[in-house]
């Protein structure tokens, strides 16, 4: 029977590869030809409801006769090395390559099917090495799989690559980690798989035995496929709402402040280290806070991460960053009334922190304040490269200065020669020359 699709049908399309097969042409050669008349796979599904992207690939590769990962790669990702056939994730690759044009389908449809959209709720980079650090310990590193959902469905779930979801909340079992056939693991993607039957001894995964759930466990696994579900579902506002890290760190924030926690004290509570809880809150995704860190935070706080983000984006919640918005202004006018006053560029954060009546950390935790540390860094630096003049020349700026400040009628110290030279106090208290120069002027 042949089933008409695009133009060409299915016995036409395993014609065609058999001539190719018998005048000698490799893999990538039959498919060239095939594609340079298609245009597009024979046969080309859209991809399941949550089906992740490795088990797509696979379904494209059985149903089209793919059985090369390196044929994959140069059929599908042709700007990429034939290795990178072997080594397919459901992280979200940098292009897609021709998997569009074959499929049909949009690039929306095809991330939806990767792990790109819990980056972006978390205002993470979605390229693939950042999303493999930000996903580091959350995911598994092989199939595990509901066998009566691959027997419904007939894909594997991007669902069951979290870790924080031990069970599947339809059937009410756990979800299975190897072939009850062989023992054996199942690799996540491999051309030669075919889905739903075990790549090592060809066991029905869809018969593996299962271990029901109790009902006292429901109720979680409920709210992890939940969470689970909302993370990798696309949403509008995903791009619309800005400071989404932000956010969601300040209602953290809000829950440890009700519960009278300290940041020390949760950060010892749940085992991390003070940075990763102050990164949380702050936003800064820079201070190396994984998927897993948020999922321990909103345990240990009493809430799940769909709720969180849903209190984060509400438009109440624009009032209260207003307020904090307020109060990193009135900080930052504190910090710098301390910084003129101190009259020295060499002043350090943490001095700095001391005189504004805050800790380091509270005053690295505002982007504002941030970005004025950060020019004063740089304010040192210029001043740091006057160590670089040599000794001679010093002395010459310094008594220029001094006679200026005599002929004026102005007191001459270590401060003043400073400021009128543009050398650090440091570097004149500790040059013997200078020394000698200032205490010749007093002894006059």
């Amino acid at each position: 029977m042949t089933i008409p699709i695009v133009g060409c049908d299915v016995s036409l399309f395993a014609q065609y590869r058999q001539k190719a097969k018998e005048r000698g042409a490799n893999f990538g050669q039959q498919w060239r030809g095939i594609m340079g008349i298609l245009n597009t796979l024979p046969l080309h599904p859209k991809p399941g409801r949550r089906q992740s992207f490795s088990s797509y690939l696979m379904t494209l590769a059985n149903l089209n006769g793919i059985t090369s990962g390196d044929g994959l790669a140069e059929l599908f990702f042709p700007d990429r090395d034939r290795r990178a056939g072997r080594t397919i994730s459901d992280f979200p690759p940098v292009s897609f390559g021709s998997l569009v044009a074959l499929t049909l389908r949009t690039e929306e449809e095809l991330r939806a099917t990767t792990l790109y959209h819990i980056a972006a709720k978390f205002g993470r980079s979605t390229h693939p090495q950042a999303v493999s650090r930000f996903m580091a310990g959350s995911i598994a590193s092989h199939l595990r799989f509901c066998p009566p959902c691959i027997a419904e469905k007939g894909y594997y779930s991007l669902d069951w690559r979290f870790t924080i979801l031990p069970a599947c909340p339809r059937h009410h079992c756990f979800l299975v980690d190897c072939c009850s056939h062989c023992g054996q693991g199942i690799p996540l993607f491999s051309p030669l798989q075919r889905i739903g039957f075990c790549p090592h001894c060809n066991g029905d995964l869809r018969k593996c035995s299962v271990i029901r759930l109790t009902d006292k466990g429901d109720e979680a696994i409920s709210t992890a496929a939940r969470d689970v579900r909302f993370l990798i579902t696309p949403f509008m506002w995903e791009q619309d709402v800005p400071d989404m890290a932000r956010r969601l760190g300040k209602v953290f924030e809000q829950l440890r402040t009700e519960r009278k926690l300290g940041v020390e004290a949760l950060a010892r509570h749940l085992g991390l280290t003070r940075q990763i809880i102050a990164g949380i809150e702050s936003g800064n995704v820079n201070r190396g806070a994984s998927f897993g860190d948020y999922h321990l935070c909103a345990e240990y706080l009493g809430i799940s991460l769909r709720s969180a983000f849903s209190l984060a984006r509400d438009q109440d919640f624009d009032a209260r960053l207003l307020g904090d918005s307020e109060r990193e202004n009135n900080l930052l006018a504190r910090v710098k009334e301390v910084y003129a006053d101190a009259q020295d560029p060499l002043i350090t954060h943490k001095d700095l922190a001391g005189k504004a009546g805050v800790s380091l950390g509270t005053l690295k935790r505002h982007p504002k304040i941030r970005s004025f540390l950060a020019e004063i860094s740089k304010t040192k630096h210029e001043y740091n490269q006057a160590w670089r003049v040599d000794d001679n020349t010093l002395i010459e700026r310094v008594i220029k200065a001094g006679d200026r400040a005599m002929a004026e009628g102005a007191p001459i110290s270590q401060r003043a020669i400073s400021k009128a030279t543009g050398i650090s106090r440091w570097r004149l208290r500790y040059t013997p020359a200078v020394k000698q120069y200032l205490d010749s002027i007093r002894r006059r």
